[in-house]
């Protein structure tokens, strides 16, 4: 009987990790909103984002949910043989980020978010800064700007996000991620 209802659990486990509907997921706010997934499953509609550090991982869910929105994914994709990887169903206008730019090209800079590598948790800072951005550019799933953020070292950002009211850029250091919430209009 034990060995049924394990059976069952597993399988019940294991639909709903397929059955999980994709939302978009704007920020790590948001991160309980990310859909899990596990292999296998076709994954050629969706960007590859990266891999979730398996050093990264914990007891908790939230910690990989939350990496992988900051990587720029909605879809955390369970492997087989341990691990994460984050996906995203949301591919970003190029079009749209040109014409933003061409009205202006200093954007407010509301917030910069970073989650750290290892136990140590995350840190969200409020910002009042202008950013100067110019040069998007597509390669290949991902589009690219340059930009300055005083106070931030010259960068170039991966938009993981960007619609008429808000862009989400992403970099990196060494280890952390971080993302900056932008307020286009």
């Amino acid at each position: 009987m034990k060995k049924v209802l394990g059976t069952i659990a597993v399988v019940f486990m294991a639909s709903t990790l397929y059955a999980q509907t994709v939302v978009e997921v704007r920020t790590v706010y948001e991160s309980g909103k990310v859909a899990e997934w596990a292999e296998p499953q076709d994954m050629k509609d969706y960007v590859f984002m990266g891999q979730v550090p398996v050093t990264w991982e914990n007891s908790s869910i939230a910690k990989p949910k939350m990496t992988c929105v900051m990587i720029g994914g909605n879809i955390l994709y369970r492997k087989q043989k341990g691990g994460y990887d984050a996906y995203s169903s949301y591919k970003i206008d190029l079009a749209l980020v040109q014409k933003i730019l061409v009205a202006k090209n200093k954007l407010k800079v509301m917030e910069k978010l970073s989650i750290k590598k290892g136990p140590q948790g995350y840190l969200a800072e409020k910002m009042d800064a202008w950013g100067q951005f110019e040069n998007p550019r597509q390669e290949g799933d991902y589009v690219f700007i340059d930009g300055k953020i005083p106070g931030e070292p010259v960068k170039t950002f991966l938009i993981t996000r960007a619609n008429e009211t808000q862009w989400v850029l992403k970099t990196h250091e060494e280890k952390n991620i971080i993302n900056y919430i932008i307020q286009v209009n």
